[in-house]
């Protein structure tokens, strides 16, 4: 039965079709990794930029507020004052570090890493 030359035929035409079925999936595979490379990076990007540009801000109001509250308090006690209130940001960062950093980015990571 297998002699038959319409079955060989058949079977190196299913042979055929598997080996391109294999070549697309592996296409498919690395255009997907590509994609979620990409994502990550561009993600990775915007946060660096929106915490350089956070960091600069933060700094050009601590300055803005040093210099309006020092002819009140004195200039010394304006910068003790608002590095009492970096240290306070930073404690309360640290303190709600899981939600507020660690929980929302494992759930973008996820969502990108996961979702097809």
């Amino acid at each position: 039965m297998l002699s038959n030359d319409k079955n060989i035929e058949t079977l190196g035409l299913l042979v055929e079709s598997i080996k391109d079925y294999i070549g697309l999936q592996k296409e498919h595979l690395k255009f997907d990794v590509t994609e979620k490379v990409v994502r990550m990076a561009s993600l990775l990007t915007i946060g660096v930029i929106v915490i350089t540009l956070s960091a600069v801000t933060l700094f050009y109001v601590s300055m803005a507020a040093i210099h309006w509250i020092s002819p009140i308090i004195g200039m010394a006690e304006a910068y003790i004052v608002a590095s009492a209130v970096h240290l306070l940001l930073i404690l309360i960062i640290y303190w709600l570090r899981k939600p507020l950093v660690i929980n929302p980015l494992a759930r973008l990571i996820t969502k990108i890493l996961i979702c097809k």
